[in-house]
């Protein structure tokens, strides 16, 4: 991600491209804008010219491996080191956390950036046993 054309605080998104190359734009929070910036003023570039968002220890563009390495590293200080888990393993309960919060399939298709809004009801199996759980609560079911 580069800071002179992804993100766009003014409009709270962010420019993203996904594996194929096609390209997304993706709304922020208010709370992500306002972590971002705090870490852009902070942030040690090893030039003045560097433009990539986030940067390793010595001011360089982190690579897809450092992400991964330091996700391990923050899940092991969170007591969270479980054999396999993976900041893409994040993906599904984040999902359904939305899900369960009340965010239509369509809109989660789009969060996800599903092509096929079937691809998308994998997560409703998890509502539908909720709903199943609430039905057993009544005194006649």
């Amino acid at each position: 991600m580069r800071l002179d054309y992804h993100l766009d605080f003014e409009n709270r998104k962010v420019r993203l491209f996904d594996k194929s190359g096609k390209e997304r734009m993706v709304p922020l929070t208010e709370n992500t804008c306002r972590v971002l910036q705090e870490y852009l003023a902070v942030r040690n570039p090893s030039s003045e010219k560097e433009q990539a968002v986030f940067l390793d220890a010595l001011g360089r563009p982190m690579t897809a491996h450092a992400v991964r390495t330091k996700f391990k590293m923050i899940c092991e200080k969170a007591g969270l080191n479980k054999p396999g888990l993976t900041d893409h393993k994040l993906r599904h309960p984040c999902l359904t956390l939305l899900l369960n919060a009340g965010v239509d399939l369509y809109t989660l298709k789009q969060i996800a950036s599903y092509v096929k809004i079937s691809t998308t009801a994998v997560y409703l199996h998890v509502s539908q046993e909720k709903l199943r759980d609430a039905l057993e609560i009544l005194p006649y079911s």
